[in-house]
């Protein structure tokens, strides 16, 4: 399979972006992740817009729309999608993210590794953060400015208990906004530890995207036990956890301490980190969309329209029966 092949480029894939119009279409498809970052702030665009660009400029049989297309593979995030625009014709992939899935899909796309089940949920990374910055190596190994790069209301403990805490060190704490996370050149550590409503839990539907941004930053990250850390990295060789702001503090002594694990985890992260570049990352959509979900499409395509029309109407059914239930609870 290559891209020049002629029968290769037959095998059109529409990718359906957060869009609503052909006018917001054509906007989108023309950014430039690393130039345009600040437009690259919610997830479908992240993972869609993205996709279409980075595939679209190798070459590959894209296409970008904000509505399903007939004959082809389409793809999209799950928020950008309306039922409305779907019929029995039409082959989905969904990209959930952390959503819950429409129930208009032939497969899925996951950010955690948890979620994969059967034949049908398909793990993938998110892109890299756009425009991501490394630190400057001339700031050595010294911890002058830690950050968070998430919600502020996602961030164990609140900013306040951070300041504090890393004040006594004689250390810094930002909180990075959106258009901020992708200079990290005064960032000497990343935290990634989340808020947790139950303590056993593993957030098994958020992404590692925290602690690959940091490999690729050659920056020391201090996550949580987060499912989707232990998924891709290695407690202790590149990256460290914590469950507490105390234990986090401690780590941060560590590095302080000890350069040499500053090194360590810098180094390590970098070797792991390659495996999560764009071009990584485009390498595992195209095996994903051609070689894994092209035949799943050639085979759904082959069965009789009534088949299709049976699933698509059973679902819209158990759809409305859904809303009435709901609507009767309210009332």
């Amino acid at each position: 399979m290559f891209v020049g092949d002629h029968d290769f480029a037959k095998r059109k894939v529409c990718i359906i972006l957060h869009a609503e119009s052909e006018k917001q279409v054509e906007k989108l498809s023309s950014l430039v992740p690393d130039k345009d970052c600040r437009h690259f702030r919610n997830g479908p665009t992240n993972w869609t817009t993205q996709l279409y660009i980075e595939l679209k400029d190798r070459g590959y049989p894209v296409v970008a729309s904000y509505k399903p297309m007939r004959g082809c593979l389409n793809i999209g995030h799950v928020s950008s999608l309306r039922v409305k625009d779907f019929g029995p014709e039409h082959f989905l992939v969904e990209i959930l993210a952390d959503r819950r899935p429409s129930g208009l899909a032939q497969a899925y796309v996951v950010q955690n590794k948890l979620l994969v089940s059967g034949h049908s949920h398909f793990w993938m990374p998110l892109w890299p953060q756009p425009g991501l910055v490394k630190r400057d190596p001339q700031r050595g190994t010294k911890i002058k400015t830690c950050a968070f790069a998430g919600r502020p209301g996602n961030l164990l403990g609140g900013s306040r208990l951070w300041v504090d805490a890393l004040r006594k060190k004689g250390v810094a704490f930002q909180l990075l906004e959106p258009q901020e996370r992708g200079d990290l050149r005064h960032i000497d550590c990343l935290i990634g530890l989340r808020e947790r409503k139950k303590k056993s839990s593993l957030f098994s539907n958020k992404p590692p995207s925290k602690l690959i941004n940091a490999w690729l930053a050659d920056i020391p990250f201090i996550g949580g036990n987060d499912s989707a850390y232990a998924q891709v990295g290695e407690p202790g060789i590149d990256y460290l956890v914590a469950e507490t702001i105390l234990e986090a503090m401690t780590h941060i002594d560590s590095l302080c301490r000890h350069p040499e694990l500053y090194t360590s985890l810098v180094k390590h992260g970098r070797i792991k980190g390659a495996h999560y570049t764009r071009e990584a990352t485009v390498a595992r959509w195209v095996d994903l969309l051609w070689s894994v979900l092209w035949p799943k499409y050639d085979e759904w395509r082959s069965r009789p329209y009534w088949s299709k029309a049976l699933r698509r109407y059973t679902y819209l059914g158990f759809r409305g029966m859904l809303r009435f239930r709901h609507a009767r609870i309210k009332n």
